[in-house]
């Protein structure tokens, strides 16, 4: 029981359930307040839904596994049509919109605790769950209603917790289901998801023998549920967004040629690792980030520095590092997690695009905590510390400033414009504002402020 132990150390787990319970509650409050406003991005995902929920289509008068958006970018159906049941239930509103997300969050960090019990134990278990609460990213990507980078999380979580458990056939089906809403859910898994395999075979050979059957379960189940998506990838359908941000798209390589194109693949690399990015503002774009934090929370620091320093007592007593296969699998998840922003040239270092590292991030956060109490009994509640310390400032800079500074990019202006249509029934402040804007997006406005449907909203587009 995680609340064994002395008083100071039962006052500390008491303090991290709280936080966990308080984060847990909190992401989903305020949801039309922080972020404020509605970006495109999020209005044009949210028109695709209210069209399947009114017409049974999306805005193509189709019903495909990915629906063309702008920039060359796609939505795919498991995201689509999963938002569109539940906004059949829960409604067009921002906080509806939004709640779906926070939904996912959850799921999320329910994988990331059942993954680390069952690989490191379940006093880990809980300072991952603590990790995953806390980190800015999974945080703030639970608060917006963008197309999926959660939900790909979540099916590379559960894909690894079902692939890691058992080599029992039934197992491999559900990772290569998991596996594969991953890769359909967002783009970045199609590039980690592969370079991940051969690592996951390596952590799970030592402990049982991987068969025939279990394998074959494995790749047949994925070959049929992504035989669709390979297909159009290797169509060039699917790549449509990477040839417009791609470093190794044919329009970029005409400014250097290949070997230029790897060494601004290595130099993103570094963008995404500097101290900066990780420790002190993260991503500039404040759509991504808030700037209070790096990506990193103070306690992903705080047991970054932790691992440090046990690496280097176990260096200087045995002269070797210890492997932990599990843990090798966290470091490399980490690196290669970033690998699909830094094959892309637009606002790099680009934390979306990177979004397939943070679970590993979080696996290894708890497991050096967990390492370094064993050693140094202090750590547990100067952990506690560190966490309350992270989340009394963030949830309060996140609440009360950043609606302030992040307002123009999430484009308040035209939610207050088409609150003022709604209250006066004058809509020219909205027209001026959108007249560039990509149509579905007002649309959206149209179909939740002025009350028309979807059909009726495309008319001032006819």
């Amino acid at each position: 029981m995680v609340l064994n132990g002395s008083g100071a150390h039962k006052a500390a787990w008491v303090t991290i359930l709280l936080v966990i319970g308080v984060y847990s509650v909190v992401r989903f409050v305020g949801l039309d307040k922080s972020p404020p406003g509605l970006y495109a991005d999020e209005a044009v995902v949210a028109a695709e839904a209210i069209a399947l929920v009114q017409t049974g289509y999306d805005s193509h008068h189709e019903r495909e596994l990915f629906t063309p958006m702008t920039a060359g970018g796609n939505v795919s159906a498991a995201h689509l049509y999963p938002k569109a049941l539940w906004i059949a239930l829960a409604g067009y509103s921002i906080p509806a919109l939004r709640a779906y997300a926070g939904l996912e969050a959850m799921l999320l960090l329910a994988g990331l605790f059942f993954l680390a019990r069952s690989q490191l134990g379940s006093r880990a278990a809980v300072l991952v769950l603590l990790a995953g609460c806390l980190s800015p990213w999974i945080f703030q990507y639970s608060r917006m209603a963008v197309e999926d980078p959660l939900l790909s999380l979540c099916g590379l979580v559960w894909g690894l917790y079902f692939f890691l458990r058992s080599t029992a056939w039934v197992d491999a089906i559900i990772a290569a289901v998991c596996f594969s809403v991953a890769v359909y859910a967002y783009g970045s898994a199609r590039v980690t998801l592969p370079l991940l395999f051969p690592l996951l075979l390596w952590v799970k050979q030592p402990e049982r023998k991987v068969t025939f059957r279990y394998l074959a379960a494995f790749a047949l189940t994925g070959v049929l549920l992504c035989a669709p998506l390979l297909i159009g990838t290797l169509r060039g359908t699917l790549l449509s967004r990477y040839a417009v941000v791609g470093i190794f798209s044919p329009s970029h390589l005409q400014g250097g040629g290949r070997l230029t194109a790897v060494g601004e693949f290595l130099y993103n690399l570094r963008l995404h690792l500097a101290p900066d990015y990780l420790f002190i503002s993260g991503d500039a774009n404040l759509r991504h980030s808030t700037q209070f934090t790096g990506e990193f929370s103070w306690l992903d620091t705080f047991a970054l520095l932790l691992g440090v320093g046990l690496l280097g007592l176990s260096l200087v007593r045995s002269r070797q590092l210890p492997v932990n296969r599990f843990m090798v699998l966290c470091g490399a998840g980490f690196v290669i997690g970033i690998f699909p922003a830094a094959l892309t040239w637009e606002g790099v270092p680009h934390a979306v695009r990177a979004s397939e590292c943070w679970p590993f991030l979080a696996l290894f956060t708890g497991f050096s905590l967990t390492r370094a109490e064993q050693r140094w009994p202090w750590v547990l509640p100067a952990s506690a510390l560190v966490a309350a310390a992270f989340a009394v400032g963030f949830l309060r800079y996140y609440f009360v400033v950043y609606p302030s500074t992040a307002r123009d990019e999430f484009q308040v202006a035209r939610l207050e414009a088409a609150e003022h249509g709604r209250t006066t029934g004058d809509w020219r402040p909205l027209a001026r504002l959108t007249r560039n804007d990509p149509p579905m997006a007002v649309r959206y406005y149209l179909m939740r402020y002025a009350g028309q449907t979807f059909e009726q909203s495309g008319q001032l587009f006819d």
